[in-house]
């Protein structure tokens, strides 16, 4: 550059020598921008680029940054570990709630299905409580198995025995055996009203709960075994109290996936009946 007399000192450039908007993007070498070049807490959540609703963000086995996969609703956040980017997954443990099932006072049957996995369960536990029927003295509740395509089992290969402790209203109680089998039937009788003296039918004072053990529902090399107690109590009957035991088991192995609990003579479940399934793992 050509002066008229003696050429000015050099003199570094400064930023207020750079007007705004002079420098673009396309003037940055790429990498140009470095870590230390960027202040600590100078990128807020507004100058991160826009990602997927539900993923999160991880590293890498290599140290990079990747993101989570959003999960379905329910899920937890699980490691797998050193090394391995983790994953949304179904709530692990050695006891998981499969599902929660309830029958209104209008319906006489009360189905789960798809509640036995046998690649993940050993056992498991059927929780019951409100279990009362609406009117009928002589009508009992009775269980079956749903097959591997969700058909009810209603050959009769059922097994099994069940005994009643009772107390009467004026403290008597004892042991005795129902004077009914329950031998080859086409299902299993869990309660009956006129075989255990109990009021099933109260409106109000009537309390049955239990729970249930079920072994090998889906082990096609084993048969299904059922494991059950129950309490009934009713303030106004003759018979105060009465505690169930029983077991059964299905006489041909198979690939049983659910449950049901139904009611004879056409009545109805009183109230609300609701059944709860557990998992558990050995």
């Amino acid at each position: 550059m050509s002066y008229i007399g003696q050429a000015p000192p050099s003199a570094a450039l400064t930023a207020s020598d750079i007007a705004d908007g002079i420098i673009s993007v396309d003037k940055l070498a790429t990498n140009a921008v470095t870590q230390v070049k960027v202040a600590d807490d100078a990128i807020a959540l507004a100058e991160l680029k826009a990602g997927t609703d539900g993923e999160l963000i991880t590293w890498d086995a290599s140290g990079n940054p990747a993101a989570v996969a959003a999960g379905s609703s329910g899920e937890f956040l699980k490691s797998q570990g050193a090394g391995s980017v983790p994953v949304f997954a179904a709530a692990g443990g050695d006891v998981v709630k499969i599902s929660t099932t309830t029958a209104s006072g209008s319906a006489a049957i009360l189905t789960i299905d798809n509640c036995f996995d046998d690649t993940t369960y050993n056992y498991y536990k059927v929780f019951f409580k409100g279990l009362a029927l609406a009117s009928g003295t002589s009508d009992e509740t009775r269980f079956r198995l749903l097959d591997s395509s969700g058909s009810v089992l209603t050959a009769s290969e059922w097994r099994g025995a069940v005994s009643a402790f009772d107390v009467d209203g004026s403290g008597n109680s004892g042991f005795r055996q129902p004077g009914t089998t329950i031998w080859d039937l086409n299902y299993l009788r869990i309660h009956s009203h006129d075989e255990f003296d109990t009021v099933d039918y109260n409106t109000t004072n009537v309390g049955q709960s239990g729970e249930m053990t079920i072994f090998n529902p889906e082990n096609t090399s084993y048969k299904t075994i059922v494991q059950w107690y129950m309490n009934a109590y009713n303030s106004d009957a003759s018979t105060d109290a009465c505690y169930l035991q029983g077991m059964g088991f299905y006489d041909v192995a198979g690939d049983n996936r659910g449950i049901s609990f139904y009611t004879n003579g056409g009545d109805n479940f009183y109230s609300t009946f609701t059944v709860t399934v557990y998992g558990f793992k050995a």
